[in-house]
């Protein structure tokens, strides 16, 4: 038993996966098979009848208010009928939990088939809150606590399989919780028993159950690990040709795995290309244009497909653009978001700990697990040891940040000295290299020791690049050129199909998602995704390019920026821009640079996008075309206020042939 004091923000990352480590033995995803593998969420299967007692009970048709509840917490609508709200989602701050709530004197019962080998995987927890504080008698304030317990029942005998007491937390910051954890072997004297949850006490303390999971200990499950790496370009990557040795490990995994050379981002900023990446769908349809947008609920995410498949679903993230809040967590039993500063220089290594912490709890089971950080993101602040490693002498930047530096968003199009922009060059692929060493490797490593690494489908990739005024410009979130769209995308198969496999063809972030549900056997509806399965082109039954949409919304994230929209069809590439209001050459350090309305440009002869077609009159018809579908698109672009296109550039871009 431990104790954790809370205040929002947990105060340190490393602390988190130590909590994590606590609360999650159980925390994964398990593919639910039960006439197969006999697995069992059980708060996914919380009915009334299995409700013999709750304190929440006999209200007469009255539903609980909020203050019956822990803080910070609310009903989760997928989890069934969900009677009393019981099944919810509670935020931490660091973490947000799936848990099965049951003040003390509540009795749950599960009338389950149980599967060969069975184990019983769940947490405890009690929590100090201001509701709970309001909700316990006096009585209840001076007890020490609460009793877990779980029965097993065959033919109406009952036997205790496991008892843990947990004292009630009385110091508080905001609130505490106590936690244990408890993996239990289930003697399976016949096949149908009743498991029976019970937690005793006085009531009104808050206690729950953290995911309680039956499932029975079978061999090579196949897992799913996702990593993005927040800003990653692919030109600066060992096997995507980059000069510098900045991946070796990436290197060696790629030639185990299939490489995509031609990888798209939906979007280039952090939000909706995130929500697309693990949802398979566009902006058109997820509709998460800016940074107070919110998933639809019916928005399916890839946690949410495999959970109802039983897998156990676990997340260690940077936060940020990728918080919970924005509906990410959804699916997951446990979504870590260590909210540690943009420029501390071991968010890697941070997230290394996070993950092999996880894969220690969580090994043993189907798992998918969703790792993210933002080490590569601006500001570029690697560690000492490497961060003179790619620089020449007369580069003396050790730190570079796009706020302090260049003013952050009024100062996208501010030059720099060759020298200078070198210079943050070789701090960002000193990141890459860190990242690398401090991340890649040891999951690699950790994976293998584990002996589930032939046996897990491993992607790594990244939401977007950035850019180095290649254009005009820094970072990203303003353009929508390959610097800040191309990505890596390296997918290692189960069972080594696909090694060594490259494929030049344009594919998109958004076939991720039917990728891995098609690598685990799940059916997919067609008419569900935008995207499609990369298997058909691995296969070589598919040998054309796949079309880009990539969008970007205008005065995102309150930058002087107008809205884009990128098309393509096949090597050709469109981008159509809005223009910038005198409101925002206004707030601009610099002015932009020239941008016309309509770029076309050919990829296969001009990756770097210098030159240009659209006023080639032998392209007059191709860009006719992609201007007609990318004005369609623009047309849909969400906007705070006003049109996607202004009517001056509707207008323009008539004239000129371009849309009808």
């Amino acid at each position: 038993m431990r104790f954790y004091k809370f205040s929002r923000p947990l105060a340190a990352a490393s602390s988190f996966f130590a909590l994590l480590s606590v609360i999650y033995s159980g925390s994964g995803c398990r593919r639910v098979r039960p006439s197969e593998e006999g697995a069992y969420l059980l708060a996914d299967h919380l009915a009334s009848e299995k409700i013999a007692h709750s304190p929440l009970l006999g209200r007469g048709s009255s539903i609980p208010p909020e203050s019956a509840y822990p803080v910070e917490s609310s009903a989760l609508t997928d989890a069934g009928s969900n009677p009393l709200g019981l099944v919810r989602r509670h935020d931490l701050g660091s973490v947000v939990e799936r848990i099965l709530f049951a003040p003390a004197k509540s009795e749950y019962a599960f009338d389950v088939d149980l599967p060969e080998n069975p184990v019983l995987d769940f947490g405890m927890a009690v929590v100090h809150d201001d509701n709970s504080e309001k909700t316990m008698s006096p009585k209840a304030q001076t007890s020490d606590g609460v009793e877990f317990i779980v029965l097993v029942e065959f033919n109406g005998r009952r036997k205790t399989l496991y008892q843990k007491h947990l004292l009630l937390p009385r110091e508080r910051s905001s609130r505490t919780v106590s936690y244990a954890r408890a993996t239990v072997e289930i003697p399976r004297s016949r096949r149908k028993a009743r498991l029976t949850l019970l937690t005793g006490g006085e009531e009104g303390a808050f206690s729950y159950w953290i995911s309680p999971t039956l499932f029975g200990r079978r061999a090579a499950p196949t897992n799913v690990v996702l990593v993005s790496i927040d800003t990653l370009r692919a030109d600066h990557l060992g096997f995507y040709g980059y000069s510098r040795d900045t991946t070796p490990h990436l290197d060696a995994l790629a030639r185990e795995s299939a490489v995509f050379l031609n990888a798209y981002a939906a979007a280039s900023w952090t939000l909706p290309s995130h929500v697309a990446m693990l949802t398979g769908l566009t902006s058109q349809k997820h509709k998460v244009y800016y940074e107070d947008d919110r998933m639809d609920p019916g928005t399916a995410t890839l946690a949410e497909l495999l959970r109802k498949r039983g897998y156990f679903c676990g997340a260690a993230t940077g936060g940020g653009f990728v918080n919970a809040r924005y509906g990410f967590d959804r699916g997951f039993e446990s979504y870590g978001m260590s909210e540690g500063l943009l420029d501390s220089p071991t968010l890697a290594a941070d997230k290394a700990r996070e993950a092999i912490d996880w894969l220690d709890l969580n090994s043993g089971k189907p798992f998918f697990l969703f790792l993210h950080t933002y080490q590569v993101h601006p500001p570029f602040a690697p560690p000492d040891a490497y961060a003179r490693r790619y620089l020449t002498p007369d580069q003396t930047l050790r730190r570079w940040d796009f706020v302090a530096d260049l003013g952050g968003g009024a100062g996208f199009f501010r030059p720099l000295p060759e020298t200078d922009r070198q210079n943050v060059i070789g701090l960002y692929d000193a990141e890459i290299r860190y990242t690398d060493d401090a991340l890649i490797g040891p999951l690699v490593e950790k994976l293998k020791s584990l002996g589930v690494y032939d046996r897990t489908l491993l992607i790594v990739t990244s939401d977007h690049g950035t850019e180095f005024f290649e254009h005009g410009g820094w970072t990203h979130t303003w353009s929508l050129y390959n610097e800040t769209l191309r990505v890596p995308l390296i997918v290692k198969f189960p069972g080594g199909a696909f090694a060594g496999q490259t494929s030049g063809l344009v594919v998109r972030l958004i076939d991720v998602v039917p990728t891995v549900l098609e690598a685990l056997g799940i059916d997919i509806d067609p008419g569900r995704l935008d995207g499609r399965s990369l298997r058909p082109v691995l296969r070589g039954k598919e040998r054309g390019d796949r079309a880009i949409l990539a969008e970007l919304a205008g005065g995102v994230i309150g930058y002087p920026l107008p809205a884009r929209v990128a098309v393509s069809s096949g090597k050709e590439k469109l981008i159509l821009s809005g223009a910038f209001s005198p409101k925002d050459l206004a707030v601009l350090i610099t002015p932009p640079p020239n941008i016309p309305p309509v770029e076309l440009y050919n990829l296969e002869t001009d990756f770097a996008e210098r030159t240009n077609l659209a006023g080639n009159s032998a392209k007059a018809s191709l860009t006719r075309q992609l201007a007609e579908m990318a004005s369609a698109a623009m047309r849909t672009v969400k906007t705070r206020e006003g049109r996607a296109i202004p009517k001056e550039i509707e207008d323009q871009l008539r004239a000129l042939g371009y849309i009808k």
